[in-house]
This record gives structure tokens, sequence and C-alpha cells, in this order.
């Protein structure tokens, strides 16, 4: 089963890491220099919207928790839903790899300042983060034998992924697609 992840507008999942006095924050990108998002940040938004649409659904937490730990596992249970992370399809990828110089548009530098009540930008406050364009990205899902209805149900609660979501950015469409 694929994690079928459409981007409405940019997004970022930030690496970690900044580039020195351009930017703060960088797209996490594989080796090739494609964004990505890691699977651990699929997993985690999908345990927290399952999650939530339980607690809404169910006065019974045992239930919730029976539930969340038989898909996401615990301390003392392993997980039986693994997830990639999420990528382009692969003759996207190929064609990408053909044409590296077409790698660099898929990141756009956005910069923000704080403004001071009389309307000027307040010294050294200028931040600038590097997105990646709107794209379609897939993530596979495994091991998992149930559960999946649980998934697909909870999976309209995700509405932006990555950092700065709740700045506008990574908002997102999620439905699940039968491996292509």
């Amino acid at each position: 089963m694929n994690l079928k992840i459409e981007f409405q507008t940019y997004w970022i999942c930030g690496s970690g890491a900044g580039t020195g006095n351009l930017t703060d924050s960088t797209c996490e990108r594989d080796s090739s220099g494609i964004p990505f998002v890691p699977g651990r940040h699929l997993k985690g938004m999908l345990r927290d919207a399952v999650r939530r649409r339980l607690d809404w659904a169910h006065a019974d937490a045992t239930v919730t928790s029976s539930t969340l730990i038989s898909i996401f596992g615990d301390a003392n249970t392993p997980a039986t839903l693994r997830v990639s992370n999420g990528r382009l399809n692969s003759p996207e990828i190929e064609e990408l790899l053909k044409n590296r110089g077409l790698i660099p548009h898929m990141f756009r530098q956005v910069s923000s300042t704080a403004v001071t009540e009389g309307g000027v930008a307040q010294k050294h406050s200028l931040r600038t983060i590097e997105v990646a364009i709107p794209l379609t990205l897939y993530a596979g899902l495994e091991g998992m034998k149930d559960g999946l209805g649980e998934i697909r149900s909870a999976l309209p609660l995700i509405t932006n992924l990555g950092s700065h979501r709740q700045r506008g950015f990574g908002e997102v469409r999620l439905s699940l697609e039968e491996n292509l």
C-alpha cells in the first residue's frame, strides 16, 4: 500500500541544518539532492491522526490504546507498521537524474522578519528558509495486517506536513493507493 502525499503549497521538512549566512533552515534531501519527507515524520503524523480520531470516536480509552499499540507499537511492543520515506515516483526521479539542472528549480528561498509596532523591521530578525515546490510524493506502508481502515479514516485530519505548517507551509492532501 502507498501513501500518496499531494502538497498544495510550498513545504519544508527541515534537515536541521542551514547554509551559514544564506539560509537558516534547508529541506531534507536525498543523496541526489531531491527533496523527500522522512518516513519517521510521516509515521508520527499518522499516529497522531489515528489517536485523535479514536479519541473522538470512542469513549473507551482501552480501545484507543490497544488500537494504537497494534499499529504503532509502544515501549514494550514493536510496531507492525513500517513507513518508507515519501519520494517522487521512479520515472520522475529518473528524469531528474538525467537532467540534474532541474533539481535546483525544485526549491525556493522564503524570507521573513519581525516588524515593530511602528511597522519597521527589527534589527537582526531576518530569517530565510529553503522550501520545496508543491510535489506529489509516495511512501510505502508495509508490515501492517490490521488497522488500514483506521489509518484511512484518519487521513483527513492531516492537513499540513513538515516544518512551519502553522505558517501556511505544507498544505497537503493524503490518500491511500495500491502499490504502483
